[in-house]
């Protein structure tokens, strides 16, 4: 409905009927085989908002915990964008009292980009799914101003792989039909809820959540 209503008054006025500021986001997962997204978000979307959408892009189901580290200032000094519950908890800041913390809901992707050449997000602190996000372009009046991945390059791994080396030989083994651990790797995979890329899936995902731009409410 929302689509039929966006090309109708396209159509009508014989111009675009939406557009915003939006930043186009490089994301490359630190694998053994390349992995990658690029996608276009609003940028005055917080970051809180951009952990939901990067779930979506990489397939993950936000078990785990996540954080994202930047360098805030000319000096180098590191700085974390952390869930807002964190905040408040002083075990979890006191693991590293050298990084400056700062809630995921209350900065957004512009205010931090346009300072920022890149920035890394951390997913699953076991088993350390590590993303470098690099900021291609802002993009001013941007068409197309909701989330949308515009390319993606190689499989994500399934959640609790345990890590690079763990994702890397557990495909090894499920593209290998002759393994003795071949059957119950292929089980486990399936009871994971992964499948290799698919452009397709990974843009449905985001548009069921993410495509009327509608703030997310952190609960």
């Amino acid at each position: 409905v929302y689509e039929n209503l966006i090309t109708t008054l396209t159509e009508r006025y014989s111009a675009p009927v939406q557009s915003a500021h939006v930043a186009e986001l490089e994301i490359t997962l630190d694998l053994l085989t390349p992995c990658k997204r690029t996608l276009v978000v609003p940028s005055n979307l917080n970051f809180y908002q951009l952990h939901r959408i990067l779930q979506d892009a990489f397939e993950w189901h936000d078990c785990h915990l996540h954080q994202f580290v930047l360098t805030k200032d000319k000096y180098e000094r590191p700085m974390k964008i952390i869930q807002p519950e964190f905040m408040k908890n002083e075990d979890w800041l006191a693991l590293d009292e050298s990084l400056e913390s700062t809630d995921s809901t209350t900065v957004t992707v512009r205010e931090i980009f346009e300072s920022q050449k890149k920035i890394e997000y951390e997913y699953d602190f076991g088993d350390g799914w590590i993303h470098t996000i690099k900021l291609k372009r802002f993009i001013p009046n941007c068409n197309t101003p909701y989330p949308h991945c515009t390319e993606a390059m190689g499989d994500a791994p399934m959640e609790d792989s345990g890590g690079p080396y763990g994702f890397d030989e557990k495909m090894k083994i499920l593209n290998d039909p002759d393994h003795p651990e071949h059957e119950w790797i292929s089980e486990w995979v399936r009871s994971a809820w992964w499948h290799p890329l698919d452009f397709d899936s990974i843009n449905r995902r985001i548009r069921q959540e993410h495509r009327r731009c509608i703030p997310v409410q952190y609960d």
